[in-house]
C-alpha cells in the first residue's frame, strides 16, 4: 500500500493550529503510559525538547515524498538518539503515543484513514531510525 501523502500533510495542517498542544499533549502521554522513559528526558531543557519535536514531525511531513533528503535525515537522528539512551522498544511507545496525541488534538477531524496513514509513515520512520542507530 502505498502512503497517502496527501491525506498525511492535510492531517497534519488540520492540528498545526494546535501544535503546541499536540506536543504538549505527546509527553503527557508518553509519561502516562511509558513512566520508564522518562529518566532519557532528565537533563533535557523540555520547552526546547518540544520545540525540537514539532520541528522533526513538521519536516518528515513536508519532506516525506523526498526520500534523498528524508532517510539520511532520519537515519542520522536515530543515531543521535542513542546517545540520549533511546532503544528500539521506545519507537513502538513513541508511535503509539504520538499518533493518540494527533487523534485527540484533531478530535472530529480524525479518521480511520488518517490513523492508518500515519501509523505506516511513523513505521517508515522507526524502522529508518532504527537503522540509522546500526543496534
Amino acid at each position: 500500500m502505498a502512503l497517502n501523502i496527501e491525506l498525511l500533510r492535510s492531517s497534519f495542517k488540520a492540528v498545526s493550529h494546535k501544535a503546541e498542544r499536540l506536543i504538549e499533549r505527546f509527553y503527557e502521554i508518553l509519561f502516562e503510559r511509558y513512566p520508564d522513559v522518562q529518566p532519557l528526558f532528565a537533563t533535557a531543557r523540555m520547552e526546547e525538547q518540544r520545540k525540537m519535536l514539532l520541528r522533526s514531525i513538521a519536516l518528515i511531513v513536508r519532506k516525506v515524498d523526498d526520500t534523498e533528503y528524508l532517510v539520511p535525515y532520519l537515519q542520522g537522528l536515530g543515531k543521535t538518539h542513542v546517545a540520549y539512551g533511546t532503544k528500539p522498544e521506545h519507537y513502538d511507545a513513541v508511535g503509539e503515543c504520538l499518533i493518540a496525541a494527533l487523534s485527540e488534538t484533531a478530535g472530529e477531524l480524525w479518521t480511520k484513514e488518517m490513523e492508518e496513514t500515519w501509523v505506516e509513515a511513523y513505521g517508515v520512520i522507526k524502522t529508518t531510525m532504527i537503522e540509522g542507530a546500526n543496534y
